[in-house]
This record gives C-alpha cells, structure tokens and sequence, in this order.
C-alpha cells in the first residue's frame, strides 16, 4: 500500500485499510461505515465508483464526467 507509508513520512495520523466488499453488498455496507466516529473518508476503487455516486449526499460537478470521486462524511 503507498499511501500509509507516506502518511507516516508526512507525520499525519490517517491509515488507508483495504477491504473488500462484493458489488451486490456494496449500498448496504457503506452507509453503517460512516456511522464509526474514526471514518474520515474513503478511497473508493472500481467497481465500486459508479455505486458510491448514489450513496453520497452531494456530488461534485467534476466527479461525474470524470470518473473522480471524493467522499467525505457530513460534518456537524
């Protein structure tokens, strides 16, 4: 994984985990994801893109013809 050695190498305290998640289970397993208070994001790999633009509370001009998305929780 390159990102958590570079998050070390930047002194921030954030880990990228891996898991793996099948396609059909992928609506119901993200929105209890966000419910744990040590969730700040998540980098989100196909084929999971498409799925997670249903999920999201607001979605960026840029994220849907370019095939980025970047979610964040709510914050409040």
């Amino acid at each position: 994984m390159i990102y958590n050695p570079w998050f070390v190498d930047q002194q921030v305290d954030v880990k990228v985990v891996p898991m793996g998640v099948r396609p059909e289970d992928y609506a119901a397993f993200i929105p209890p994801l966000f419910t744990m208070t040590n969730i700040i994001g998540a980098l989100v790999t196909m084929p999971h893109k498409i799925a997670t633009c249903d999920l999201v509370q607001r979605l960026s001009p840029t994220a849907g013809h370019r095939w980025r998305l970047q979610c964040h929780p709510p914050r409040g």
